[in-house]
């Protein structure tokens, strides 16, 4: 068995000092067969310190430890009932300057026979208290889904998949674009595959609470964040949803899937053109994918070059 690996590279560039806890999060999940069960898998992002349930080092990677708090669940809303999973995760990352862990897990869940379509949430208290919007207040985020059979494909529809970090970094006063990764594994006559949207997350849905376009000024153009230049100095949260469609002109998602993540929006002295550049080879390229066996170590070398101070 192989699983695509996809880069992120997280700096540890700032100081900060933020409390209360939650940092974003990703949910999204495929079948496993045709009768109710799929794996689900999380990707989810926190205060270091807040707690020894969040707190994650060299250690903790190591050693696979599942850490975060096993009385939190993904909840059914929609169409099921009871708990669908904990939250717990295996922390991948983390940052001593800017008090953050963040980590994933995957687990199969069966829903009762004959269920068609479901919908959970994470919901609870509070995200970080450093956002310029939704500072303190509650989270959720929201998974959903059709399990029936796909006349297409002959099986239940995967969802979208995406893999955003948990910290997107811009510079204050340039006009920028965050790309949002998105694929899907679904594909049906003629070699097509779904038709993948991204919108934003709404509270009438369940899917955002407080933090829903908490991004001032910025815009939604398909999968592209455009932020313009006049979007001030501060840490925002991100709250969208990822759909697929078995068309074009298809208008009912048979899938959502929550990303749920931070911008922080810095001064530097930098022109704005005058970014960081990663060599390459030996730097993967941007949007390279790798085969690993399960179980096995993957290792890369990054090389990424400066133009000069204030540049990061």
């Amino acid at each position: 068995m192989t699983a695509a690996a996809k880069l992120f590279i997280f700096c540890n560039l700032l100081g900060l000092a933020f409390s209360s806890h939650f940092r974003g999060a990703v949910i999204q999940w495929s079948p496993v067969n045709n009768n109710g069960a799929i794996e689900i898998n999380h990707r989810i992002a926190w205060r270091r310190s807040f707690s020894t349930e969040l707190y994650c080092d060299s250690s903790t990677i190591s050693s696979s430890s599942l850490i975060g708090y096993n009385t939190d669940y993904l909840t059914c809303r929609v169409g099921c009932s009871g708990n669908v999973g904990t939250m717990q995760y295996y922390c991948t990352d983390f940052s001593v300057n800017e008090d953050w862990s963040a980590g994933e897990r995957s687990y199969t869940h069966t829903f009762a026979s004959g269920l068609t379509y479901f919908e959970a949430s994470y919901q609870s208290c509070c995200w970080i208290s450093g956002l310029v919007v939704g500072a303190s207040t509650s989270w959720e985020v929201r998974v959903a889904g059709s399990l029936s059979v796909r006349s297409d494909t002959g099986s239940v529809n995967n969802s979208p998949v995406t893999s955003v970090p948990p910290i997107v970094r811009i510079q204050h006063g340039c006009p920028t674009v965050i790309n949002i990764p998105v694929s899907d594994e679904d594909v049906h006559s003629g070699n097509v595959r779904d038709d993948l949207r991204c919108r934003w997350a709404l509270h009438s849905k369940g899917e955002c609470e407080e933090v829903c376009q908490a991004f001032p000024g910025a815009t939604l153009s398909g999968c592209s964040l455009q932020v313009p230049s006049t979007v001030g100095v501060g840490w925002y949260a991100v709250a969208l949803q990822v759909e697929d469609f078995a068309t074009t002109s298809s208008t009912t998602a048979m899938s959502s899937v929550p990303v749920q993540f931070l911008v922080n929006v810095s001064t530097s002295s930098a022109s704005c053109g005058n970014k960081p550049n990663f060599t390459s080879p030996p730097t993967p390229r941007d949007g390279d994918t790798f085969g690993i066996a399960l179980g096995d170590t993957w290792e890369v070398t990054i090389i990424a070059v400066t133009s000069g101070p204030g540049v990061r």
